[in-house]
């Protein structure tokens, strides 16, 4: 999210258009606001993402429920600041969504200022290419993507339906 980079620094992972899809949840859910750290598992629930109890038991419950969806990445490949995949999944669409994330794992980044001013901070899983579009029973995408450690990222491809739900998930080493 980019709402907090008016306090002197600018948060180096942050994103209008993540922005704008955390308002796009918060109106779905009929949510008065935004906040950080807001977690949100499955497109069904929502809490404050610190509060690991509660993360931990949403995740195991989100974990029992079967998909609707199976995934299956037939293939991705790598080059200079592109990501081109191919993806098939098991059954008919029906207006669901697909949403295809690079994510990296053990970033880190100095702060120069602000209320972290001084400190390094370690973060997991950062979304560093997203894209959206309507699921196809088999696809191809390319996700533009800026500096990226391939052996620490990975493809994370995910269903929702029309509601936000999520109804499929698979991922994969980059």
């Amino acid at each position: 999210m980019d709402y907090w980079n008016y306090i002197g620094w600018k948060d180096p992972y942050s994103s209008r258009e993540f922005t704008e899809r955390q308002r796009k949840y918060a109106k779905e859910m009929n949510l008065n606001s935004v906040y950080t750290p807001q977690m949100i598992v499955n497109g069904q629930l929502e809490f404050v993402g610190s509060s690991k109890g509660e993360a931990e038991k949403a995740i195991d419950e989100g974990l029992k429920q079967l998909p609707s969806f199976q995934i299956s990445i037939l293939d991705a490949k790598l080059s200079d600041d592109e990501v081109h995949v191919k993806y098939s999944v098991d059954k008919t669409p029906n207006g669901e969504f697909l949403n295809v994330v690079v994510v990296e794992r053990d970033a880190e980044n100095f702060v120069p200022r602000g209320e972290n001013s001084g400190k390094t901070l370690h973060h997991d899983n950062v979304v560093r290419a997203f894209k959206t579009t309507i699921l196809q029973r088999t696809g191809e995408l390319v996700l533009k993507i800026s500096t990226v450690n391939s052996a620490k990222s990975s493809l994370v491809f995910y269903v929702q339906d029309k509601q936000w739900h999520v109804v499929g998930v698979t991922t994969s080493p980059l």
